[in-house]
């Protein structure tokens, strides 16, 4: 289980993957402690038109759009209020 998890926004939702790719470097992670509150953001920043397409853990753990979608789809309820405050 990953102790810090990053999450990358991009502005523009047509982004593709190969498109961020190319970005991420010049792109600054927000740094989460808990994958849901990372997930929470994510759902959010989603609700309102921006692009998540990557959520990376420190420990190599990669969540690729799909992946992030699935997961929030699966969470449901429980990503309610999160990310938690700072």
């Amino acid at each position: 289980m990953p102790e810090t998890i990053y999450m990358f926004w991009a502005t523009d939702p047509a982004m593709t993957f190969a498109q961020f790719l190319a970005a991420k470097p010049h792109l600054i992670p927000i740094r989460y402690d808990d994958l849901d509150d990372a997930l929470g953001a994510a759902r959010n920043g989603l609700k309102h038109g921006l692009s998540v397409h990557l959520i990376e853990g420190d420990d190599g753990t990669k969540l690729k759009l799909a992946d992030i979608r699935d997961l929030i789809e699966t969470r449901g309820s429980t990503l309610d209020g999160r990310p938690n405050k700072r």
